[in-house]
């Protein structure tokens, strides 16, 4: 898939070429049946009766389940994307009219989309493979760990993205005349994402003047981001980890009264 597809003068597709066309077909056909039949025995199995059928349909198995249905998607779609030798667009292909070279870049744009479609399969791939790993003992914790705080990180991203989108506002009304960085207000947002990481410009913003300020406000935008917004998703994920390890190793309770029943030499005796 990183290599384009080889034709000659005629648009017929070459011998080397074919090869990797049909290695394609076969890896992309085996993970799109092998999908389906996971997915479709899964969903069969969950039929059975009402109480599997609540827990497929709980939150945790219905993200998995829908990644796995994102996953068969893109399959399909990589696979119908991928140009082959028998489609000729823009016209019939002849002896007497050469292969147009308009024709052999439609070939490459629609391999650039199949193999755009197949690297986010991959990526879903690895992604739901978290949910195998939960089998071996030394990733429960940081797994688990996620989950616990998925909830709370999920309304903190939220949160997070309406400052954002405030002060790139704020950001892109300043310095949008004076600044590449900012001119639009999609730079200004991802400038200012770029800030909160530590890698921010102002060049262009500090060969203007008049803009003396920029400094103080980028130094007000750090501390707001890092200081108080990364510190607040820092503190969410540690009450993740504290959550996971309370319930994978959960404290004795202590001070409570325990009765044990037994019988010594006939006698029946309470140790409290």
């Amino acid at each position: 898939m990183s290599s384009p597809i080889t034709l000659d003068d005629q648009g017929n597709e070459m011998a080397a070429s074919k090869h990797r066309h049909g290695a394609f077909t076969w890896i992309v056909l085996t993970c799109l049946i092998m999908s389906v039949l996971k997915e479709s025995t899964e969903l069969t199995y969950a039929f059975a009766n009402s109480e599997r059928w609540r827990h497929y349909l709980s939150l945790r198995n219905l993200v998995w389940n829908v990644l796995d249905f994102i996953i068969i998607v893109c399959l399909i779609i990589c696979y119908t994307e991928f140009p082959g030798p028998e489609e000729t667009p823009f016209g019939q292909k002849t002896m007497e009219q050469p292969f147009p070279i308009y024709a052999s870049f439609s070939y490459i744009h629609r391999l650039h989309q199949s193999r755009w479609y197949f690297a986010w399969v991959l990526l879903f791939w690895y992604v739901r493979a978290i949910e195998y790993f939960c089998l071996l003992p030394w990733f429960q914790l940081p797994i688990l760990a996620m989950g616990k705080s998925l909830k709370n990180v999920a309304g903190f991203l939220v949160f997070f993205v309406f400052i954002m989108y405030g002060a790139s506002i704020m950001f892109r009304c300043f310095f949008g005349t004076s600044s590449k960085e900012f001119a639009t207000l999609e730079r200004s947002f991802i400038t200012l994402l770029l800030g909160s990481l530590g890698d921010i410009s102002y060049e262009s913003v500090t060969q203007d003047y008049q803009l003396h300020h920029a400094e103080l406000l980028s130094l007000f935008w750090s501390f707001l981001a890092v200081f108080i917004l990364l510190t607040m998703f820092v503190a969410i994920i540690d009450q993740g980890f504290q959550d996971a390890k309370a319930e994978l190793n959960p404290d004795p309770r202590v001070g409570e009264e325990v009765w044990v029943h037994t019988e010594l030499d006939g006698e029946k005796c309470v140790f409290v």
